[in-house]
C-alpha cells in the first residue's frame, strides 16, 4: 500500500484534504490549524482520485469523521458526492448544501 501512496503523491494530484486522508488513515497526528476537509469539487476530486489510487482507503473513509464536523458530514454523504462528482458535476452544490447542516 505504501508504494501506491507514494505513486499517488508524486503524480502531483494531491492537496490538503487528500493529504489529510493519508495522514489520518496512516496514523499520523497532523491536524492543521485550519479546516482540512474538501471545500469544493476540486478538493473532493483529489480525495476521490486518492481513493482510486489506494483502494484500501475507501472502506476506511468513515475514519475521517473523527477529524471534524465537516469531515463527518461529508463522509456521511461520501457515496452520493462520489456519484455527483463522477456522473453529473453537481458535487460542489451538494457539498455546500451539506455544509449548511454542520453546527459549529
Amino acid at each position: 500500500m505504501e508504494n501506491k501512496i507514494i505513486e499517488w503523491f508524486i503524480t502531483g494530484n494531491s492537496g490538503i484534504s487528500s493529504e489529510a486522508i493519508v495522514a489520518q488513515l496512516m496514523g499520523f497526528d497532523t491536524k492543521r490549524n485550519y479546516d482540512d476537509h474538501p471545500h469544493d469539487d476540486g478538493d473532493f476530486g483529489r480525495c476521490y482520485k486518492l481513493l482510486v489510487a489506494v483502494p484500501e482507503f475507501k472502506p476506511r473513509i468513515s475514519e475521517m469523521s473523527k477529524r471534524s464536523k465537516h469531515w463527518a458530514a461529508l463522509v456521511k454523504n461520501w457515496d452520493e458526492l462520489t456519484t455527483l462528482y463522477t456522473d453529473d458535476g453537481k458535487c460542489y452544490k451538494r457539498m455546500q448544501e451539506i455544509f449548511t447542516t454542520v453546527e459549529i
